[in-house]
């Protein structure tokens, strides 16, 4: 009953039925290449989003930290918001005093940083305990008896393309009593580190590592002593087993 009436409308337009129907027809035909072509958009949007349209996204937040005398705990909070796998290769925190900034000391965030893979959409908390070695602080002048420094925490990533970025930010100070070589105070003005991943701001190379100066029968130092640490501790269980086999 409604599709005579319609029917009827159109033919009041166009005079007769078949003239009414050639339009109609006309019409489904244009609004179908229109829904056509909508749907064409769409898978072709879906398509680029899901695999050309990605982004890096990689923040490093200080989310807490504990002082025990010369040392400090930091949790850390590695967060991946972007469509790529990430992989967090070093780390380190650097002192400098206010009165100096170029005048550094670099303090590793571990002995021997261990790489952090984090897959998109996810993050990952770790601790780092980092000694500020009263013998890296620089000599006091007579007339202070605290030395504030600005405390810069220092990330490196390498995305999957094979190129590394560094993160590196001012978070705030730390305050070294100079008669107890004691820390006294830390303040976070600021937590978070933001990844910059940008070609420009690619890194090739590793810089320059100035060797301490050691003999060969001095102990191994840095992932060297890790390794060691590990290899005698693995040749105790192996012994312990044998002892074990042998009763």
């Amino acid at each position: 009953m409604m599709w005579k009436t319609f029917i009827e409308s159109v033919r009041k337009h166009f005079g007769t039925t078949t003239e009414a129907v050639a339009w109609i027809s006309l019409a489904a035909s244009f609004l179908g290449l229109v829904i056509s072509i909508a749907g064409i958009i769409i898978a072709g949007t879906s398509i680029y989003l899901q695999f050309f349209d990605k982004t890096h996204a990689l923040y490093a937040i200080v989310s807490s930290y504990e002082i025990q005398n010369d040392e400090v705990t930091f949790g850390v909070v590695f967060s991946n918001q972007g469509d790529y796998t990430e992989v967090i290769t070093a780390g380190d925190v650097t002192l400098s005093p206010k009165s100096k900034p170029d005048q550094m000391s670099v303090h590793e965030l571990e002995e021997c940083f261990q790489p952090i893979t984090i897959e998109s959409r996810k993050a990952i908390h770790h601790y780092y305990t980092v000694k500020f070695d009263s013998e890296q602080i620089l000599k006091p002048n007579a007339i202070n008896k605290e030395m504030p420094q600005n405390l810069v925490f220092n990330f490196s990533a390498l995305s999957p393309e094979n190129k590394q970025f560094v993160a590196s930010k001012k978070i705030g100070t730390i305050t070294h009593n100079l008669l107890t070589r004691k820390i006294k105070e830390i303040w976070i003005a600021t937590s978070k580190l933001t990844f910059n991943f940008n070609d420009k701001d690619a890194i090739d190379g590793l810089g320059r590592m100035v060797l301490p100066n050691i003999s060969e029968k001095d102990e191994p130092y840095g992932c060297r002593r890790k390794e060691d640490e590990i290899n005698k501790q693995a040749s105790t269980r192996y012994k312990i087993n044998d002892l074990e086999k042998e009763k």
